[in-house]
């Protein structure tokens, strides 16, 4: 028969009994009450005792009642007992056989010391107690505050369950928590790079922030369509004016975009490519009018310029095809130049009196040599009155003449006449230049006085003409006004060749030139050098005139107007 041997010390066992269900109770002569499992048939725990006990009894709540005797005197013991030896009584140890537990505050089977033997990372949670990745989420994913990735401890949630945790910083993070489609995104602009999933990045590795024709893509004006580019262009979408924020489309390709104003530079012919930016209305004022056909590139639409296909006109006010940029008074139908203005108006300025000369205009349109210039109206009237336009030709011309009537011998003479008239008429005419600034003898010698009331004043200073600009006269306001004019025309008398160069006549008469002489006498000389040394003494008015409404004369100075003032005065009023 098998047996097993149980020591339980050197005292002699007086009783043993059943306990409860898992363990025997046995009592000694030390009054030692000892322990011993059922199945293992070992001693698991003792309870001394300090009277003689005779029956052991287990309570509920895992406390011994002893029944003794002391003496006269018996009765009933209460323990409590400590099975793990831990510290802590059975009946308060939640783990009354394990030693490195003794609370379970969560209730979960697991010990709140996390370094015992099945101990609670999670006390609190009854749901969770291990982590093995140690991130502070449970290893139960479907507990309260589970760990979807146990085995990452940067991960631990997935809201989207695309199997990419919610730390975008981690190991497999998700840049999209709430996009299942999306997880990744290369260039952090907010666009997905999975070309399947919702707004897919266009441009993967750059940033950018177009999502009207492509998402993630340069967008140079913010207005959220992209830069076009060699895989994406304007046909396929993108801006066609990227650096305009107020445009994007430009649907005939002119450079000017669809959107109308308040956008930049609006196409006012959207389907129609054009360079033009203004627009002239019928009362000549001008708006701006981008994109529409310029034939002429003036700048001006076709519908609006009356000379499309010219550069330098594009508005005619009277209505006579020449446009304002030329003509002479753009108001007026009958007057498109100077010409025309000077015989219509009757205007009596130099520039008006050149063109009804037709002398002067014969002179301009005579055949010039190269780098030959114009003399203006007023320089070229000076000269002819001086005869300075009688050139060598006529002379000939004059020579030959001669020599047709009298013959060889008279032509030499009267050559060498006309010559030796031809040098002193030039000395004189320097003579008088050198004098009077003017190649002739004014009707009274010129002073400062006379040239300032002239408006010639400095002319006798500088000795002469020194630019023609100083001939020209501004161009009066047109008078429309019809005027009489009584013209006296003499009686033109035709000489014949024969009346002019009679046998008769003698060497002088041809000549043109009376032969006198010029000798004076001294006494005559001696008075005329005592006439011009007399010194001539002017006095300054007393009172300075008023000015006129206009202000200073032009060319005046003030002094000279103190002085010759009364005389302006008196020939031209108070204009």
């Amino acid at each position: 028969m098998d047996h097993s041997v149980i020591s339980l010390g050197s005292d002699q066992i007086t009783s043993i009994q059943d306990f409860d269900d898992t363990k025997f109770a046995a009592l000694d002569s030390s009054n030692v009450l000892h322990m011993i499992d059922k199945i293992s048939f070992a001693k698991v725990g003792e309870l001394p005792t300090t009277s003689t006990a005779h029956y052991a009894l287990a309570e509920l709540a895992g406390q011994v009642s002893l029944v003794y005797n002391s003496g006269l005197v018996g009765g009933i013991m209460y323990y409590d007992i400590d099975s793990d030896g831990d510290g802590t009584i059975d009946s308060l140890d939640d783990f009354p056989t394990d030693v490195t537990q003794q609370t379970d505050t969560d209730g979960d089977g697991y010990g709140d010391n996390a370094d015992g033997i099945s101990g609670d990372l999670f006390p609190n949670n009854p749901e969770q107690h291990e982590d093995s990745d140690g991130d502070g989420y449970g290893d139960n994913k479907f507990g309260v505050d589970g760990d979807l990735f146990p085995d990452n401890s940067e991960q631990w949630a997935d809201t989207d369950s695309d199997g990419y945790g919610d730390n975008s910083d981690g190991l497999m993070g998700d840049q999209f928590i709430d996009d299942s489609t999306q997880w990744n995104d290369s260039d952090g602009d907010g666009y997905g790079d999975n070309p399947q999933g919702n707004s897919p990045d266009s441009c993967p590795n750059v940033a950018g922030f177009s999502k009207l024709d492509r998402f993630g893509c340069l967008d140079s004006d913010f207005d959220f369509y992209s830069n076009p580019d060699a895989d994406f262009t304007v046909a396929d979408g993108a801006d066609a004016l990227p650096n305009d924020g107020t445009q994007w489309l430009d649907m005939d390709g002119d450079g000017y975009g669809d959107n109308q104003a308040p956008a930049n530079n609006p196409d006012s012919c959207p389907s129609v490519a054009g360079n033009s930016t203004q627009e002239i209305r019928l009362d000549g004022a001008i708006i701006s009018k981008f994109g529409c056909l310029d034939s002429d590139g003036d700048s001006f639409d076709d519908l609006s310029d009356e000379f499309p296909d010219d550069q330098t006109e594009w508005f005619d006010a009277d209505g006579d095809t020449v446009g304002s940029n030329t003509d002479y008074d753009d108001s007026e139908p009958l007057i498109a130049t100077e010409e025309d203005y000077c015989k219509i108006s009757g205007n009596q300025s130099n520039a008006c009196k050149s063109w009804n000369d037709l002398d002067y205009q014969e002179y301009l349109n005579r055949d010039k040599a190269d780098g030959e210039t114009d003399l203006s109206y007023s320089a070229w009237l000076a000269q002819k009155q001086a005869g300075l336009l009688e050139d060598d030709d006529g002379l000939a011309s004059d020579i030959k003449d001669v020599a047709i009537v009298g013959g060889g011998i008279f032509v030499v003479a009267t050559a060498l006449i006309l010559l030796g008239s031809f040098i002193m008429k030039r000395r004189k005419l320097s003579a008088l230049v050198k004098r009077y600034g003017v190649p002739f003898q004014p009707k009274d010698e010129n002073t400062a006085n006379q040239e300032a009331l002239e408006g010639t004043a400095g002319l006798s200073a500088t000795g002469g003409i020194e630019a023609d600009e100083s001939w020209d006269d501004e161009v009066a306001a047109m008078d429309f006004t019809e005027k009489q004019e009584d013209v006296d025309v003499a009686d033109a008398e035709v000489v014949s060749a024969d009346d002019l160069y009679d046998t008769d006549a003698d060497m002088s008469e041809l000549a043109g030139m009376d032969i006198v002489s010029n000798e004076t006498s001294e006494a005559d000389m001696s008075a005329m050098l005592q006439e011009e040394s007399k010194p001539v003494v002017e006095e300054k008015p007393s009172n300075t005139p008023p000015l006129p409404e206009t202000g200073l004369p032009e060319g005046w100075t003030m002094e000279q107007w103190e002085w010759y003032g009364h005389e302006w005065l008196a020939k031209f009023g108070n204009q």
